[in-house]
């Protein structure tokens, strides 16, 4: 569950005084019934702050349109934990990283390939401001800040106690409380918000929501336009269907005779059978080299579509290879029963 937490700047001036209080609620919360784990972060958690530069000590100072950016979030300790973010490589963060302790952060997978090649950024110090340096306590796993549809993006994560030296050490307005919980979320609800007014009032809540629903929200658009691509995918799949069947029957009706002759001088309706699916092989052979080479070329306009696969995944590739064949064999099945049950003096009788 995630509880967004609106702070008036008047009363909370500084990041010392929201962190605070994040301290006290989360203490607090940590003790209901059923809570696996809580965390503060921002709400949701893929929407980060702006995308802001950064400088790596020991390096030319660039200017600022030509540093490298990074979201800058703060979070608690255990923030990575709550959400399933793996720790890679170093140290995660601890309750004492606190604003007496030094100054660390965790980057992303995606920072540390991006600008530190070839190098260990362990160790190394960043710095967001005029004057702090963080130093790099550890690497944790890339998460989709921007949506589905975008790679990973390089972080930059923050302890909220250390805020001090981010700007003027204001948390932010998007900054909330993340509950893990073994129970129903919306049962676990006004308690949570319960927890909140008891310390203090005044703090407006946001929309209470979970994960998933976070999630069904990015994906609604990609998943009404896969739907519909689906829909119409099925049409198409049924007027190719009708359509392979009434050219099969055509041509059946169009070498009446010539089947009729087959049959009169020796042919077994086997053979008739087998010479009109062969017939329907072919054509849907053809079919399927030409419509994989289409296929091919526009996916490339449904990238954006596509989440954990590729766009020219061999494996959903074969199978609708497959699915089509067969398709194209059963629409030609009937066709080629008519042919093989023909009557042979009847058809030449008529002819």
């Amino acid at each position: 569950m995630t509880v967004p937490l609106h702070f008036s700047r008047n009363r909370y001036a500084s990041g010392a005084k929201q962190s605070a209080f994040l301290d006290e609620l989360l203490e607090s919360i940590a003790n209901l019934p059923g809570v696996a784990g809580d965390a503060a972060g921002t709400i949701p958690p893929g929407d980060f702050h702006a995308t802001n530069g950064f400088r790596i000590e020991g390096r030319p100072l660039l200017p600022m349109a030509r540093r490298p950016v990074a979201r800058q979030p703060p979070v608690s300790a255990s923030y990575f934990r709550v959400l399933g973010i793996p720790l890679l490589r170093g140290r995660g963060l601890s309750d004492t990283d606190t604003a007496n302790a030094p100054p660390v952060v965790l980057i992303s997978e995606t920072l540390a390939r991006r600008n530190f090649p070839g190098e260990d950024p362990i160790g190394k110090k960043v710095s967001v401001g005029p004057k702090a340096w963080w130093t790099v306590a550890g690497i944790v796993g890339d998460v989709k800040t921007a949506g589905l549809a975008v790679g990973p993006e390089p972080v930059i994560y923050f302890p909220y106690r250390q805020s001090g030296g981010i700007d003027t050490g204001f948390l932010g307005d998007n900054i909330g409380i993340l509950v893990r919980t073994v129970l129903d979320p919306a049962a676990i609800a006004p308690e949570l918000r319960e927890r909140v007014t008891r310390l203090d009032s005044n703090i407006s809540i946001g929309e209470m929501q979970t994960m998933d629903r976070h999630l069904n929200q990015s994906a609604a658009r990609p998943r009404l336009a896969a739907l519909l691509l689906g829909c119409f995918a099925a049409l198409g799949l049924v007027l190719a269907t009708v359509g392979l069947y009434g050219v099969m029957s055509f041509l059946v009706r169009w070498r009446v005779r010539e089947i009729g002759i087959r049959l009169a001088v020796g042919a077994r309706p086997r053979d008739v059978m087998r010479m009109i699916l062969t017939q329907s092989v072919k054509v849907i052979f053809a079919g399927v080299v030409v419509g994989t080479g289409c296929a091919l070329w526009l996916n490339r306009l449904m990238q954006g579509l596509l989440y954990g696969v590729s766009a020219a995944d061999p494996r959903t590739f074969g199978l609708a290879i497959g699915f089509l064949a067969m398709v194209g064999l059963a629409a030609s099945y009937l066709p080629a029963r008519q042919a093989s049950a023909i009557d042979p003096m009847t058809t030449l009788r008529a002819e």
